[in-house]
């Protein structure tokens, strides 16, 4: 919700603010992203893995633990981090008055992290939903207020930032504050395989930074902030289907721990085809932004901005390679074998860090969105590899090919502008786009798409 209100505020901030506002903006973005990784520590994990299994103990003390460690480790590496943004900043020609959006941003994301975890585990989507519907509003009117009536700078979308973090914690809610002043009561050894559980996310957290952040780093260092500010813009729009990829993944362990904590195998043999129906929905999520995505940047933004149409397709299919190995992360995590993400991740680091240092110098935002993208489909490729191990699941390869060849033939075909006029695009595009919708979720997972099919059918007949 978040990300599709910046759509709508792209026609203001992109008048009001300059391309190096958004570089700025950006820059920090990804600062307090890789120090939110580390400040948890996959701890999220172990919160959504353990709570219901009782291998550790009663539900309340993990939780308990969770949140301590949380506010403890966040607090401190916030701190540190922007110490060192307020000592560094001249150094690469950015604002040291920055600092203080990176150390309110990295402990409000890791809280609203675990608040999200704590939704999920309760099964609140409905209230999930109207949070971030609010935060969304309240993050756009801040942003556009401040651009209009007080500053145009980075300071309009950093202090939305910090509001869309904030915010979730403060509406979904966390323990008492009476109930995380006492110790959890969970043993030594406890502890350790609480953390151990998603330990892998330490290790990976540079790997994941690297792929999905560093690139802005790359453009500032060897072009400038505001190119980093047209990327940003493509990016923000191109990683949109990530609204839909997270709600989708994000669910998808906690609802596997429930099913195992019933007594079940997961989803037992339906497991198969819920993973082709996610990638069915993560496939035409990615050809619906790639074909749209230009066509909105070029109706909202203003002209300055238009370049970054062109990262869009890229970014898409990057979102579409992470939303397909986040569900393989969930399995791995399921059977305690997570730290084979941990090499998956290692090489698309060495991977990721080559091709910028290749690429962006030379292709520039085109360079550092194909990167992106690469690596994304590295990481994919090793953590399913890793999970068929482990995991009995009898996928219909075929269909998935013909679903994949199907989504890049259809965004290829629609990434284009259709007409002049960029709306006109947009409608004329709708048709095809729904056609390939329904012909994806018929090929990958045919027996839920019937399935779903047959509701419709006796509820349109009830």
């Amino acid at each position: 919700m978040v990300r599709a209100l910046a759509l709508v505020t792209m026609p203001v901030l992109t008048r009001y603010l300059s391309p190096q506002a958004y570089g700025e903006a950006a820059l920090v973005g990804t600062v307090v992203s890789l120090t939110t990784v580390f400040a948890l520590a996959g701890i999220d994990m172990g919160y959504a893995r353990h709570i219901f299994s009782g291998q550790l103990g009663r539900s309340d003390a993990v939780e308990v633990f969770c949140w301590r460690w949380t506010q403890a480790v966040a607090g401190a590496l916030a701190v540190l981090v922007g110490m060192l943004w307020w000592m560094w900043a001249d150094a690469f020609n950015l604002p040291a008055s920055l600092a203080g959006f990176i150390t309110l941003g990295i402990f409000a994301s890791a809280l609203a992290t675990l608040a999200q975890t704590k939704a999920r585990l309760e099964g609140r989507y409905a209230r999930m939903s109207w949070v971030h519907i609010a935060t969304g509003c309240a993050g756009a009117a801040v942003s556009v207020g401040i651009a209009i009536f007080w500053r145009q700078d980075a300071w309009s979308l950093l202090v939305a930032m910090v509001l869309g973090y904030a915010l979730p914690v403060l509406l979904l809610g966390m323990p008492s504050w009476r109930r995380l002043a006492l110790p959890s009561g969970l043993g030594r050894a406890e502890r350790r395989r609480l953390l151990a559980t998603g330990l892998a996310g330490v290790v990976t957290a540079p790997a994941y930074w690297a792929v999905s952040s560093s690139d802005r780093w790359f453009l500032a260092a060897f072009h400038d902030t505001a190119v980093v500010g047209i990327y940003s813009i493509g990016y923000t729009v191109g990683t949109v289907g990530a609204v839909v990829s997270m709600a989708v993944t994000s669910a998808w362990l906690p609802e596997l721990a429930r099913a195992e904590s019933a007594g079940g195998d997961g989803f037992g043999s339906g497991k198969a085809d819920m993973v082709q129906l996610l990638a069915a929905i993560l496939m035409i999520v990615a050809v619906a932004v790639a074909a749209a995505g230009g066509d909105v940047i070029r109706a909202l933004a203003d002209p300055r901005f238009h370049s970054a149409a062109m990262v869009v397709p890229l970014l898409a299919a990057g979102v579409l390679f992470f939303g397909c190995q986040q569900v393989g992360n969930a399995l791995l995590v399921l059977a305690g074998k997570l730290h084979w993400a941990g090499f998956a991740w290692g090489i698309a680091l060495l991977a990721s860090l080559l091709m910028n240092r290749w690429l962006v110098p030379v292709h520039g935002a085109f360079g550092a969105a194909v990167t992106q993208t690469a690596s994304f489909l590295l990481v994919m490729l090793h953590v399913w590899a890793a999970t068929l191990r482990f995991e009995s699941l009898r996928l219909h390869w075929p269909r998935l090919a013909a679903g994949f060849a199907l989504s890049v033939v259809v965004a290829a075909v629609m990434q284009a502008a259709w007409a002049p006029v960029a709306w006109h695009s947009l409608l004329l595009k709708l048709p095809m786009g729904l056609i390939f919708a329904g012909a994806c979720l018929r090929i990958v997972a045919p027996e839920m798409f019937m399935a779903g099919l047959g509701k419709l059918q006796r509820r349109g007949v009830a």
